[in-house]
């Protein structure tokens, strides 16, 4: 979605990160085909460690899009992290301020011009970089396993964004399905309901999504 972005430092990432996370970790891949080669999407994956970063980047680009993540505005203000992320036209978001609203519009403005809504899951970052942990475990070469479902059918709400009742059905529509992906990796059923960091106080995996848009 963003144009404000140098080819030069994508082209930088790409060369430098692409091989390396091929060698870190091994990558079962599924539903590639699912993502759109062209126009606006959005990817909404489910949270699993600092680490999913890396291994969607790779997913993605190998799908044939180069994404552009929702990141929190403290890591634009490391040397050298900062410039690379600008440069790459990633997007800083101020978590619980106003801005982070502002951060959202290029989505809000991609899904009215039609956007796919992509859901996809991962499992093994959590083990690559479990929560609480500085210290990535890459030895023995871990297996991260990633799958995109189809696009989410969001019909049922279109021209519907003014309504609060709207956004929270078609938001648990998108859950249900990451849900039921990460379900399908581990071989079980999925939950009832879709667990929630928020509302929990122990700081283990989600089942919730992060952003990440083309």
């Amino acid at each position: 979605m963003s144009k404000s972005y140098s080819p030069v430092w994508r082209l930088f990432t790409v060369i430098i990160f692409r091989p390396l996370l091929y060698v870190l970790v091994r990558n079962k891949w599924a539903g590639q085909e699912n993502i759109p080669k062209t126009g606006p999407v959005i990817i909404a994956p489910n949270h699993m460690s600092y680490a999913d970063w890396g291994t969607d980047a790779v997913f993605f680009y190998g799908a044939g899009r180069y994404p552009t993540f929702l990141i929190k505005a403290s890591a634009f203000k490391v040397p050298f992290i900062g410039k690379m992320l600008y440069g790459c036209g990633q997007i800083p978001v101020n978590r619980g301020a106003v801005d982070a609203a502002v951060a959202l519009k290029q989505a809000e403005q991609a899904l009215g011009e039609g956007a796919a809504v992509i859901t996809v899951a991962r499992w093994g970052t959590q083990i690559v970089l479990p929560y609480g942990s500085k210290k990535p475990k890459v030895w023995p070469r871990q297996t991260v396993r990633t799958v995109a479902g189809k696009p989410v059918d969001l019909s049922e709400w279109a021209g519907k964004q003014s309504s609060a009742k709207a956004l929270r059905a078609a938001t648990d529509a998108i859950m249900a399905d990451v849900t039921a992906l990460v379900a399908s990796l581990r071989g079980e059923e999925p939950p009832a309901i879709p667990f929630d960091m928020a509302k929990s106080n122990q700081a283990k995996p989600s089942l919730g999504t992060d952003s990440a848009s083309s």
